[in-house]
């Protein structure tokens, strides 16, 4: 099976093509550019589109919730104050394992409907006041909640 991942391909991107070559799949190209943008339509036929919402999971950096555990773990290890600044603790987001992606995204792949688009995001939405009440769960010091400083 050929694979061209595209749009934001930062993190997911990478530990995509890693699994795709693991099952002898040729990665075409990570493009992290919009799929219209990246070749000439038609190119890669048949194709589907694939939302992607939030992805979270190991290695992944600057997502809402390694943010908010790299920040804990900074005041757990005296780097910064007990003070964790964030935005809008009411924001609510889909988060899915990039390891269920993978399944997932695979799943697609094998029994897709050319020219169809498909959401792929958890099944449960978590605002963000819910991820650090469970990053709290798996402490064993305080910190304070604060206004995001620019």
């Amino acid at each position: 099976m050929n694979v061209m991942i595209t749009g934001a391909a930062r993190f997911i991107g990478g530990f995509l093509a890693k699994h795709c070559t693991e099952v002898n799949s040729q990665v075409l190209g990570i493009d992290i550019r919009e799929p219209q943008h990246g070749w000439a339509a038609g190119e890669f036929e048949p194709a589907i589109k694939i939302r992607i919402f939030e992805t979270t999971g190991p290695g992944e950096l600057d997502d809402i919730c390694s943010d908010l555990t790299r920040r804990a773990i900074e005041i757990d290890l005296g780097i910064r104050p007990p003070l964790m600044p964030v935005g809008n603790l009411a924001n609510r987001r889909s988060n899915v394992d990039v390891r269920d992606l993978v399944h997932a995204l695979w799943a697609l792949a094998e029994h897709f409907e050319a020219g169809q688009v498909y959401n792929l995001g958890g099944d449960d939405v978590h605002s963000v006041q819910d991820v650090i009440e469970a990053i709290r769960t798996q402490l064993t010091f305080c910190f304070e909640v604060g206004p995001r400083l620019n």
